[in-house]
């Protein structure tokens, strides 16, 4: 092959001047090979309607492979010139055709299709697959109907065959009628083609800004249901679906969980069975996209049939967004339809912002483990271990707060402290296991008697205490009665039922002329719980002062 052919083959012709033409823009350009190849079945559809016995047609034989009308004009015309190999699936009596080499002058990527008469010249090249810097398209080629570039592009395509094909070709002659139809049909095509792009890259616009808008409007939330819910919401509203919903399915069950629906931000952790949902257990075992684009014959959804016409629903399509992650599950995307199929274009995009949703649903769940993992050490931090309730740190905290609002608007508070009667006794006699399971039962029975405004800890040992906003003296007491007979009136487990547990109880209100912290308060509550224990124990003592201990 000489070094020539490295070019275009539209660079490498030598075409003349002719009637002042200019020969760089004599060929109009293609820029696409399925645009040469369209344009070659055009030119092939305006010359079946003349008269080609007198006709010579050159092509190679990758065009001729893939034209899809090249072989009925190779039956009509008067000689074809097939330059390359014969094509296979031609049948080899096809008439009038010859096979000539390619010559050294011709690069294995240059595409041609030439149709020459007295009355017809049409002539198509290109070079496909070119590497030149200067160039923005990796097919670079032309068309013309002109009779000299005609002649000069079979002169360097078949030089030693040009003189018996050129004989009857007048260049000076004008284009004729028919050629100059041809030459219309083609500008028809191409601004057709160029249409069709622009629209196309006014989409791909389109569809970049939504892309765009959606990442913005998940990036901005934290939660992970958020970014969901914004997520189907987005592209619902961008590509028109009847239902849009991500589903999450644990390791291999038959159960999947709606996680968020485009309809209903709340809409969350509804179970269903993946044998209604066969395109879901699909996407799942072959780990790609599922698209049903007709739910009215496609085998996948047989047995789901008559549910999907019940619901108008004809075409589905489900995504992979995250595939068998131990934390998350495998989700899926599924977009539903009525009455119309989903595009090449919007399968594309759905992909797209899936791929895209994939990384903010990993930020968002890595962001939420770390505020749960946060959130459960504070837990530890406030609460007892073994009760559950809160320590004496964070009581304490409270406290100071609850004590500065009863002061500051002059609204009641009350303070309740008790312990266990003789739990000394329940130790030595049946074991800390049993001592331990009787503090956990006070604890559950005291949440379930106290309102969920009170502050319940565990201060200390077998001792505990309630704080009571909105709380006065009547009220405290009646509250501080309730607790106490839920403690002594219900035996325990791990107890003889004769063994009866029961807890003393000191309360005392918040007086504003004669306290002055929650020390104060405290302490009236404490004096009064030493009364109770030594007025007999299992008794409710309210304070009457907040002084030293009797």
């Amino acid at each position: 092959m000489s070094p020539l052919a490295n070019k275009p083959i539209l660079d490498r012709l030598e075409l003349p001047a002719v009637r002042g033409a200019n020969p760089s823009i004599a060929f109009v350009p293609i820029t696409e090979h399925v645009q040469y190849l369209r344009l070659v079945d055009e030119s092939i559809r305006a010359l079946l309607s003349q008269e080609m016995s007198g006709m010579h047609c050159i092509v190679d034989s990758h065009t001729a492979k893939n034209s899809t009308l090249i072989k009925e004009l190779a039956s009509q015309v008067g000689l074809m010139m097939m330059v390359g190999d014969f094509p296979p699936a031609w049948a080899s009596s096809t008439a009038h055709c010859e096979v000539l080499p390619r010559g050294a002058q011709l690069g294995n990527k240059d595409h041609f299709f030439i149709v020459i008469s007295g009355q017809v010249q049409c002539v198509l090249l290109g070079t496909a697959d070119i590497e030149q810097p200067d160039r923005s398209s990796a097919f670079v080629g032309g068309w013309t109907i002109h009779p000299e570039y005609a002649a000069g592009s079979v002169q360097m395509i078949l030089p030693g065959e040009s003189n018996r094909i050129i004989k009857e070709l007048d260049p000076g002659q004008a284009v004729s009628g028919s050629m100059a139809t041809t030459a219309i049909h083609l500008m028809a095509l191409q601004s057709g083609d160029l249409a069709a792009q622009q629209e196309g890259q006014a989409l791909d616009k389109a569809d970049l800004f939504s892309v765009l808008n959606i990442l913005k409007a998940i990036s901005a939330r934290r939660r992970a249901q958020d970014v969901l819910f914004v997520f189907v919401e987005q592209i619902a509203r961008v590509v028109s679906s009847d239902r849009c919903s991500i589903v999450r399915v644990w390791g291999r069950g038959n159960e999947a969980t709606v996680l968020a629906s485009h309809e209903d931000a709340t809409f969350s952790d509804h179970r269903i069975s993946l044998d209604k949902y066969p395109e879901l257990q699909q996407a799942i075992d072959t780990r790609d996209t599922v698209v049903i684009q007709d739910t009215s014959v496609h085998p996948l959804v047989a047995h789901c049939r008559e549910e999907l016409k019940r619901a108008g629903v004809t075409a589905v399509l489900v995504i992979p967004i995250v595939l068998f992650d131990d934390e998350v599950g495998t989700l899926l995307l599924r977009a539903a339809r009525k009455h119309s199929n989903f595009t090449l274009r919007e399968m594309s995009f759905f992909e797209i912002v899936a791929e895209a949703a994939a990384n903010a649903l990993e930020r968002a769940h890595l962001l939420e483990s770390v505020q749960a993992a946060n959130e459960r050490l504070e837990h530890i931090a406030r609460t007892d271990g073994l009760t559950g309730l809160y320590n004496r740190r964070y009581f304490h905290e409270q406290f100071n707060n609850e004590f500065e609002r009863a002061r500051r608007y002059q609204t009641a508070l009350s303070c309740m402290i008790f312990d266990v009667d003789n739990f000394k006794q329940v130790n030595d006699n049946y074991g800390h296991l049993i001592g331990d399971s009787v503090l956990v039962e006070i604890a559950n029975r005291l949440q379930r008697r106290v309102r969920s405004t009170d502050l319940c800890a565990r201060y200390g040992g077998e001792e505990f205490v309630v704080l009571m906003p909105q709380t006065d003296h009547e009220g405290a007491e009646r509250q501080a009665e309730r607790v106490r007979a839920t403690v002594a009136n219900a035996p325990f487990d791990g107890l003889p039922s004769a063994e009866q547990v029961s807890i003393s109880v000191g309360v005392s209100v918040f007086d504003e002329e004669r306290m002055r912290g929650p020390a104060d308060l405290l302490r009236a509550a404490d004096n009064a719980l030493y009364e109770a224990k030594s007025g007999g124990k299992n008794q409710v003592v309210m304070s009457q002062t907040y002084g030293e201990k009797k």
